[in-house]
C-alpha cells in the first residue's frame, strides 16, 4: 500500500468525535488541536499531548477534538501513512465507577469509522459482540442516537469517514466491536440523517434558546416497560444551553423508549431540562403513524394542564433550571375518567345543567380568561372567552354525552369532566 494523505476538517468553536483514518500517526498531527480520548475504566478524558511523537492507537479508538474558534487557518487536520483497509476489532470495557451518584457501572467508549470511506453500520460486517446496538454521534451540541435493530433514532445508520461515536458494553466487564470491508460504500454523507418512517411512532422534539434535542417512543408488543438494550438507547446530555428531553424507563434516562401498548392510559415519564429560563416548546411529530391509538395528551404537571398532541401537536410553554424535570407525561388513550375534576383550590367551579355550562369564579369579583371543550377523543367542539362577570354561562349546542371543559385563566388552568343533554 502507498502513502496517502487524508485530510479532515474541523469546524472551529465545537467539539468532534473523529477516528483516525491511517494505520499509524504521531500526536504531533494535532498539535494546533484540544484532544482528547476517554478512559473508561478510569471514568474520564485524558488530553494527548500533541507535541509528543508517540504513536497514536489508530485501530476503532474515537478522540474528541476541538479546533480553536480564533485561529480558522488552525482547522484542518492532515493525516499522513497507510489508509485503513481490512478488518478491524476493538476491545471495549465497562467497569464499576463508585464516584457516580449513585454508584454505577459505566460501560461508555468511545470508538468510530477508521476507513477513509462510509460505513453501514446495518451492514452484517459490523459484529457486536456483549455491546448495545446503538451507536450515540455528538453534532456539537447533542448526542443524537442510532439503533440498528429497530432503526430508530436522529443519528444515521451510514457512519461518514473517520467519525467517531459513543457506545456502549451491555453486560459483564468487555465487549468486543468488530469491522470489515463489506460496511464500506460511496457516500458523501456529511453527516447523519432522518430517521426513516415508522409505525407506532412518536418523535417529540424541544426547541428553545436556539437549540433543540428530540425523544422518540414506539410502540411494539416485542419490547418490554422495562429499559431493553436492544430496543432502548440512553440519554446522554449535551451541552447546557440546549434543552434536554427524554424517557424515564425505572430511574433509567433514555432517548429511544421502545414499549408495549398496555392499554388505555399507558403512560410514559418524561425527563426535561434547561440551563437557561425561557420560553420552549414540545413538538409532536409522527401522530398519524399509529394504528390503534386515537389520543395523545401530554400532561403539564407545574401548570395542571392536559393537551391533546393529536388535535394540537406543539406545546408552549416557559421552563428554568430549577424546575422539576419529571413535569411532563405521556398518554396514549387517557381514559377522560382519570383527568382532574372540579379543582375548588383553582378558585374556579365548572358545572353543566342540560344544554349549559357554567363557569363560576368563587374566590375574586371578576374572571377573564378563555374556555374550550371538546369530546371525548379530545376534538374541540367549543372556544369562548370568559366575560368579567362571577358567572359565565354557555349555550353548547352539542350531541348528548361527556365532555371536557377546560378554564385557563391568567392565574390557573382548571379542567373538569361534565354531561351534556
Amino acid at each position: 500500500m502507498h502513502s496517502a494523505l487524508v485530510e479532515r476538517y474541523i469546524s472551529p468553536g465545537q467539539l468532534h468525535y473523529c477516528c483516525i483514518p491511517v494505520a499509524s500517526t504521531p500526536a504531533r498531527v494535532f498539535a494546533r488541536f484540544t484532544v482528547k480520548y476517554y478512559i473508561e475504566n478510569q471514568h474520564l478524558w485524558k488530553t494527548v499531548s500533541g507535541n509528543s511523537d508517540s504513536i497514536l492507537n489508530t485501530s476503532m479508538k474515537g478522540y474528541s477534538i476541538w479546533s480553536s474558534s480564533s485561529n480558522p487557518d488552525s482547522n484542518i487536520i492532515y493525516y499522513k501513512g497507510t489508509m485503513n483497509t481490512g478488518a478491524f476489532n476493538i476491545v471495549l470495557t465497562r467497569t464499576w465507577n463508585p464516584a457516580a451518584n449513585p454508584p454505577a457501572f459505566d460501560g461508555w467508549n468511545v470508538a468510530g469509522n477508521l476507513y477513509p470511506s462510509a460505513s453501514d453500520f446495518e451492514s452484517t460486517g459490523w459484529t457486536l459482540n456483549n455491546v448495545d446496538p446503538t451507536i450515540y454521534f455528538f453534532d456539537g451540541v447533542n448526542y443524537k442516537p442510532y439503533n440498528r435493530v429497530d432503526h430508530l433514532g436522529n443519528g444515521s445508520r451510514i457512519i461518514p469517514s473517520m467519525q467517531g461515536f459513543f457506545v456502549h458494553v451491555t453486560s459483564g466487564s468487555m465487549g468486543i466491536m468488530s469491522v470489515d470491508n463489506q460496511t464500506r460504500l460511496h457516500n458523501l454523507q456529511p453527516f447523519y440523517k432522518d430517521i426513516e418512517s415508522n409505525n407506532e411512532l412518536l418523535s417529540l422534539e424541544t426547541e428553545g434558546n436556539g437549540y433543540s434535542d428530540e425523544t422518540f417512543i414506539q410502540l411494539d408488543s416485542n419490547a418490554t416497560s422495562n429499559f431493553d438494550w436492544q430496543y432502548d438507547a440512553y440519554k446522554l446530555f449535551g451541552i447546557t444551553q440546549s434543552p434536554q428531553i427524554y424517557s424515564v424507563i425505572s430511574g433509567t434516562f433514555a432517548s429511544i423508549n421502545v414499549l408495549p401498548y398496555t392499554g388505555p392510559n399507558t403512560v410514559i415519564p418524561l425527563g426535561f431540562r434547561v440551563g437557561i429560563a425561557g420560553n420552549y416548546s414540545i413538538i409532536a411529530h409522527g401522530i398519524n403513524s399509529f394504528t390503534y391509538v386515537t389520543s395523545i395528551f401530554l400532561k403539564d404537571a407545574k401548570e395542571n394542564y392536559w393537551q391533546n398532541l393529536m388535535v394540537d401537536s406543539i406545546y408552549s410553554f416557559t421552563s428554568n433550571p430549577s424546575d422539576d424535570p419529571n413535569r411532563f407525561f405521556i398518554y396514549f388513550n387517557y381514559s377522560p375518567t382519570g383527568i382532574p375534576g372540579n379543582n375548588e383550590n383553582s378558585g374556579i367551579s365548572i358545572y353543566s345543567n342540560g344544554d349549559f355550562v357554567y363557569i363560576k369564579n368563587l374566590g375574586h369579583e371578576n374572571t377573564g380568561g378563555d374556555v374550550c371543550i371538546y369530546d371525548l377523543i379530545g376534538r374541540p367542539v367549543f372556544r369562548d372567552r370568559l366575560q368579567n362577570i362571577p358567572l359565565n354561562r354557555f349555550r353548547v349546542g352539542v350531541q348528548t354525552g361527556y365532555y371536557l371543559v377546560r378554564v385557563i385563566t391568567e392565574e390557573n388552568t382548571c379542567i373538569r369532566k361534565i354531561f351534556l343533554k
